[in-house]
């Protein structure tokens, strides 16, 4: 995820996405820093996972998560002494991974539950920024902590329906510029054997 400002002007050793000659300097290079998103940035995002329940107040689970891809296009007017042009931004991040999560249940009636959720995901991050079509990939790893609460109702003997908030926490890690706090709402149909 790129942050605003997106583009960090300083000397930079390594694979620049452009660079100019300046007095005293070898070069000044414009660089992708990492994005995470704002607050109104919204992604669709899916799961699916197998669990065990050991009694009626404790279960675990082992999923797979994919917090949904996040777009964000920028075009920038390139003043004439840089000789002038369009140069367009577009960079595309999703993250993905397994998560390993522990449950604690109220059971409150024969067929509903409220429930928390404490975990871990292990998150992969994918990021590719194009500029004027070129385009560059980078990945990171980050370990976030999940938490969550929600219902569930069970019908027949071995259908549910799942309704849940659940947030992961620092998507990043410190490999990043920055980290962001990732919030899902969810609805998950479970078939129980």
């Amino acid at each position: 995820f790129l942050p605003d400002p997106f583009l960090d002007f300083r000397p930079y050793p390594g694979n620049p996405v452009f660079s100019a000659p300046v007095p005293g300097s070898a070069f000044v290079a414009a660089r992708p820093v990492l994005w995470l998103p704002g607050d109104d940035e919204e992604g669709t995002s899916w799961g699916v996972g197998a669990g065990y329940r050991f009694n009626r107040y404790l279960a675990l689970e082992a999923s797979y998560v994919n917090l949904g891809t996040l777009n964000a296009t920028h075009t920038i007017n390139m003043l004439p002494f840089l000789g002038g042009g369009t140069l367009t931004f577009h960079r595309e991040l999703e993250t993905t991974g397994p998560a390993l999560a522990a449950f604690g249940i109220l059971p409150i009636s024969d067929s509903w539950e409220l429930f928390v959720r404490a975990g871990i995901l292990f998150a992969d991050t994918d990021l590719t920024t194009r500029i004027n079509g070129n385009r560059n990939s980078m990945s990171f790893d980050s370990e976030p902590t999940t938490l969550g609460a929600g219902a569930q109702f069970d019908w027949q003997d071995h259908w549910s329906a799942r309704l849940e908030f659940q947030r992961s926490f620092d998507v990043g890690g410190d490999d990043v510029a920055s980290e962001a706090d990732v919030d899902g709402v969810s609805l998950a149909v479970i078939y129980r054997l």
